[in-house]
């Protein structure tokens, strides 16, 4: 972010940023009035001040949807898997001396045997849930606008968002972050949540409030939770979740897979050179 602020004072028309960098006003005033674009190696445009780069002109290009589904579809259903599957076990094998009856009484689930809540049905929530029907779960969603043809085609059960929590065994997260969706899950939302209930979230960190979160682990009501993205990331090293065995946190790197970081940069630069001269 530092080189940012040092280029920002140079004559550049254009900016391509990641997710990690914050664009809010305070650079972005230093940057007028020579910067014309902003093209951002993401979806999610939360980390830009989109409000001041309307009022002042300045066109923002984020990467389009479909380049990322697959990607953080498959991550979704890998940490799916290893939640109900209790495929962390290996860290128990290697780090202390656990006896074949401890790890015969840790029994898993099939998925077939879930109802899975997904919160937000773009095309990321489509990819997730056309996954979980694969393996034969139930799958139910909530999202702002209900996708009628969508659930038809898919077979999928639109909730309201409360009914949804509770009923059911599995919640990931998909929507996007904005003023509606910020800290959605809080100890409310976690207090309708079935008993040990699995909670993911590939989405962005701000759609959580984690010290409700961590209250939520603490005291058993939920039994895992799934992190690849938090607010701030990453977390202060002395947050409780950070020392709370039930919780694992992943370097938001549910996009990070070769072709799609390749897909989504070259989408950019299309969406500029189509623009702008390049």
């Amino acid at each position: 972010m530092e080189e940012l602020f040092e280029i920002a004072y140079d004559d550049y028309n254009i900016l391509i940023c990641t997710y990690k960098d914050k664009l809010q006003s305070k650079f972005l005033n230093q940057a007028l009035p020579q910067l014309k674009a902003i093209g951002t190696l993401s979806v999610g445009t939360d980390h830009i001040d989109v409000d001041f780069c309307k009022q002042n002109q300045i066109q923002v290009y984020n990467a389009s949807k479909h380049l990322l589904c697959d990607a953080v579809a498959d991550y979704s259903l890998a940490l799916l898997l290893l939640a109900v599957r209790r495929l962390d076990l290996d860290m128990n094998i290697k780090s202390s001396d656990v006896t074949w009856h401890y790890l015969y009484n840790c029994k898993g689930y099939t998925l077939s045997s879930l109802q899975v809540g997904i919160v937000g049905l773009g095309k990321i929530g489509q990819a997730i849930a056309k996954r979980s029907i694969a393996f034969g779960s139930q799958v139910n969603y909530f999202s702002r606008v209900r996708e009628i043809e969508i659930e038809q085609r898919m077979g999928l059960n639109y909730q309201p968002f409360s009914t949804l929590l509770s009923q059911s065994d599995v919640i990931i997260v998909s929507c996007s972050l904005n003023k509606q969706t910020y800290q959605l899950f809080n100890d409310s939302s976690f207090a309708l949540m079935k008993r040990n209930a699995i909670f993911i979230n590939v989405s962005r960190g701000g759609v959580c409030d984690h010290l409700a979160l961590s209250k939520a682990l603490d005291s058993q009501h939920l039994k895992y939770a799934f992190l690849d993205v938090t607010d701030p990331e990453p977390l202060p090293i002395h947050h409780p979740l950070n020392n709370n065995k039930n919780c694992f946190i992943f370097p938001h790197i549910a996009t990070n897979v070769i072709d799609s970081r390749a897909d989504i940069a070259n989408n950019i630069i299309t969406k500029l050179e189509a623009n702008f001269s390049v």
